[in-house]
């Protein structure tokens, strides 16, 4: 029996080595793992195939088909693992979700990254195998990433995406499979993909806008894109002589120079830009610069920073800005359309379900009544039943014959009010001068009409109450009786034709007419309707309209200038005139066409200005007061007119908490500004004002969402301060209104004592070395933190992360390094350990080390 199971037994060990052997083959083909190397703020993670999300932590392993959303205030960078120091590099940046899958053969493996929504910036430097491949799909475009490094964004309303390379080639073609469009997309270039007016996918081609693209990222994109500059300078170097193919018309040397400055100068560009929008401070750029040159052995010179666009580039960037422009006017046509028919399909479905209500209430009380009826005719003789059924229908005939009445909706109802006293005006003529009914359509959309109107003999006077406010004009077509005509008709005195609709003011309205007897005209009778339209309290504007004139052209040189909301102040609108300007008419155009304009004390017929002059590069104020048809609402607005100018300064900050902060304007050359805080105080709120209304005043933080910080309802920055010991920069960027004035104030605050981070550790001996064949416990070297901050006391600890390979075989007491196991040269010659410094406050630096193991002379 056992020799029979021993050749079984060892066939079963050759298959399961046979298996091993294939599962290595599929294991290096599908090697890639996305991991969440680092994150912060909200991110949200929906494993595949739940409905769950879960709150997402550092070192997350996350499996193909899970959903990854990054909150408003969020970031992540995703790393997919090869195994190597390679790994490729994900940076995904607020508002932003995504998910991904891997598919592999024998051959090799494809990631598949889709993005849903918001900005991804990506490096792919891992693929080495042809049939490798990294791929990057949106709702419009799939691209094929081989070697590159590239921002991509999707736009939050057209769904359009936008791929921007800074090194490498992406290969992008649309979504589209009936109107395929595929183009190579090289570095400092910018493509659009986005879908025509004939919903056809499109990719189009255009020089990377960098200030643009600056102006809509965040400091996590900034900073992501700069630390991969030594990469990227190193591929583009490799691969220029591609880009010139490509790029560069043969034998035109002086455009291939051009081309070869521009790639050379984009990591210069995007810095300066990156500066210039306050996403990265000028101290952060150089220690990520000096990582750069650690970790690639590349400098980056930032003095290059010029790009240089042919006539034809700068045609295409504007050809792309319009369609990328068109795009999203569609897209914001389309879903107010579509919230149109949503909101008439749920008017309709619960006007519907108000009808089969009613229909059915009203069976329910009509069977009701049927049945109290004949129990009550069961009750009675048959005499009293013929009485009582002479009654009703006696009943029935008063009823038709009706009052006069009239609604608007439910609410406006015509009364016959009392006649004055004595006999109508003229001479009486009761039987045929007289009205015999009339029709009264307010023009309402859709049109509804009043009922017909019966007049009451002998009733002159009636009354309309309660019309909508809404309800701005009517239409009152009045029957005469038989040998009667209407001779006149008078709205609020003035005399209109009696088929013409009529405006109605706001309060009581006086409609008369004067009905005369055909065969004898002086006798007449003169009906009065009292229409009472229901009174606003809107005193708001919907637009401001600013038309500018030069000095030589009585007509508007300018047909109309942008009116931007200022800034915290509300009621307040900062108009930017150019310098051609030199006067200006301003009319405010009310949402309640019945609120008048009243401007330096003067109601304005045409809720609008003269021409009124400014100073050349000057300010003017124009304070408009509003007030409602109820005549009590005001509200005050006022327009700044600013001529355009190159003032970016400020003229101080406002903090509204905590009390006792306070920040100085300084004197250039500085532009900094320092303030201490409370080790309590979490939060400050400011409102930094510009010496000029019209400039443009920004507060950008690393811990605002995108970096920009929001304005809350009363005009002040809310920004959040880092933890205790910390400092908090904070940048004021002030924007001159002629555009191209900017400065950067930086205001820092230190939230208690400020502690630095320690710096560094110092090992001695270094290199740190230990003799084989030493006993567990020998010293290897003496610990000491590097802090700038004296009096500081350290602890020291082995940890996880790049370089911990060997941390088992070491262990730290107090400030000494020591072994924990027996080295042996020939067996290793060289062990990774990490270890980090903690100084009291609880700030931490890491630093690896290879420790190398001596050989001794055996029997020495």
């Amino acid at each position: 029996m056992i020799k029979k199971v021993i050749p079984i037994l060892l066939s079963f060990l050759i298959g399961i080595s046979a298996i091993g052997s294939f599962a290595g083959e599929a294991s290096a083909a599908s090697s890639r793992v996305a991991v969440i190397k680092e994150m912060k703020g909200t991110v949200k993670v929906k494993k595949a195939g739940g409905s769950k999300e879960f709150t997402a932590f550092a070192k997350m392993s996350l499996s193909e088909g899970d959903i990854l959303a990054v909150g408003a205030n969020g970031s992540a960078v995703l790393a997919f693992a090869n195994g190597t120091s390679e790994d490729d590099r994900m940076t995904v940046s607020a508002n932003s979700t995504l998910t991904f899958s891997k598919l592999s053969n024998s051959k090799g493996t494809t990631t598949k990254v889709s993005l849903y929504n918001g900005k991804a910036w990506v490096d792919v430097k891992s693929i080495s195998s042809k049939d490798d491949e990294f791929t990057l799909e949106t709702p419009t475009a799939i691209m094929g990433v081989r070697g590159t490094h590239l921002l991509v964004t999707v736009d939050p309303v057209s769904g359009a995406t936008h791929l921007t390379v800074a090194a490498g080639v992406v290969n992008t073609k649309t979504t589209d499979p009936l109107n395929p469009d595929e183009q190579n997309v090289y570095p400092t270039q910018n493509a659009l993909i986005s879908k025509d007016d004939k919903e056809q996918s499109e990719v189009t081609i255009a020089a990377a806008d960098v200030e643009l693209l600056m102006k809509q990222s965040d400091g996590t994109i900034a900073s992501a894109i700069l630390k991969a500059a030594g990469e990227i300078q190193i591929e583009n170097d490799r691969k220029m002589d591609q880009y010139l193919d490509e790029l560069a018309p043969p034998n035109n040397d002086p455009e291939k120079d051009r081309v070869i400055t521009n790639v050379e100068n984009i990591l210069g560009a995007i810095a300066d830009q990156a500066l210039s929008n306050g996403l990265i401070t000028q101290t952060r750029l150089k220690e990520i610069l000096a990582e750069v040159k650690a970790q690639s052995g590349t400098d980056i010179d930032l003095n290059k920073k010029t790009i240089s666009l042919s006539d034809e580039e700068k045609r295409q960037q504007e050809e792309q800005r319009k369609k990328d422009e068109e795009a999203r006017l569609r897209a914001l046509e389309q879903k107010e359309q579509e919230e149109k028919e949503r909101q008439q399909q749920l008017v309709e479905k619960l006007e519907k379900e108000r009808k089969e209500k009613e229909e059915e209430n009203k069976k329910k009380l009509k069977e009701k009544n049927k049945e109290a009826t004949e129990q009550y005719e069961q009750q009675l003789s048959e005499a009293e039943r013929k009485r009582f059924e002479e009654e009703n229908r006696q009943r029935d005939l008063e009823q038709n014959a009706g009052s006069a009445t009239s609604t608007s909706g439910s609410t406006s109802t015509v009364n016959p009010s009392a006649s004055p006293s004595g006999s109508p005006s003229g001479i009486p003529s009761p039987d045929i001068a007289v009205l015999d009914s009339i029709t009264i359509k307010p023009t309402t959309v859709p049109i509804e009409s009043y009922p017909q109107v019966s007049m009451v003999s002998g009733t002159t006077n009636y009354s309309l109450s309660d019309v909508a406010n809404g309800i701005r004009s009517m239409l009152m077509t009045p029957v005469a009786h038989a040998g009667a005509s209407v001779a006149e008709m008078k709205v609020n005195g003035e005399e209109v034709n009696p088929s013409s609709y009529f405006s109605l003011i706001p309060g009581d309205n006086s409609i008369t007419f004067k009905v005369i007897e055909v065969a004898n005209p002086e006798h007449y009778n003169t009906y009065t309707f009292t229409v009472n339209r229901a009174v606003s309290s809107n005193a708001s504007i919907s637009e401001i309209m600013v038309e500018g004139y030069d000095s030589a052209s009585p007509l508007p040189s300018m047909s109309e200038l942008t009116a931007i909301a200022s800034p915290g102040a509300a009621g307040t609108y900062v108009v930017i005139a150019p310098s051609a300007i030199k006067s200006v008419a301003i009319q405010l155009l009310t949402s309640d066409v019945d609120a008048t304009v009243e401007y330096e004390g003067t109601i304005l017929s045409t809720k609008k200005t003269g021409r009124v002059d400014i100073p050349a590069g000057g300010t003017k104020n124009f304070t408009f007061s509003v007030k409602a048809s109820n005549q009590s609402t005001t509200t005050t607005y006022t327009v700044i007119v600013d001529g355009v100018n190159g003032n970016a300064t400020l003229s101080g900050i406002e903090v509204k908490a905590p009390t006792g902060l306070s920040f100085a304007i300084p004197t250039p050359p500085s532009y900094t500004m320092i303030g201490n805080v409370d080790e309590t105080v979490e939060q400050i709120k400011i409102n930094p004002a510009a010496t000029r209304p019209g400039s443009k005043v920004e507060v950008l933080s690393g811990a605002c969402a995108s970096m920009f910080c929001p304005v809350d309802s009363e005009g002040y920055f809310a920004v959040d301060l880092k933890e205790v010991h910390r400092e908090t920069e904070i940048a004021v960027k002030v924007t001159a209104s002629n555009s191209s004035t900017i400065i950067v104030y930086y205001v820092k605050v230190k939230r208690g004592i400020l502690n630095n981070d320690p710096s560094g550790i110092s090992l001695n001996p270094y290199p740190p070395t230990i003799a084989e064949n030493l006993p567990i416990d020998a010293i290897v070297g003496t610990l000491a933190g590097i802090d700038l901050d004296a009096g500081d006391t350290f602890s020291y600890a082995l940890v996880s992360g790049a370089g911990d390979a060997d941390n088992a075989s070491f262990q730290i007491v107090g400030n000494q390094l020591k072994s924990a196991q027996i080295f042996d040269y020939e067996v290793k010659s060289s062990y990774l350990i990490r270890i980090r410094v903690t100084d009291q406050v609880g700030f931490y630096f890491d630093q690896a080390y290879t420790v190398n193991i001596t050989d001794v002379p055996e029997g020495a």
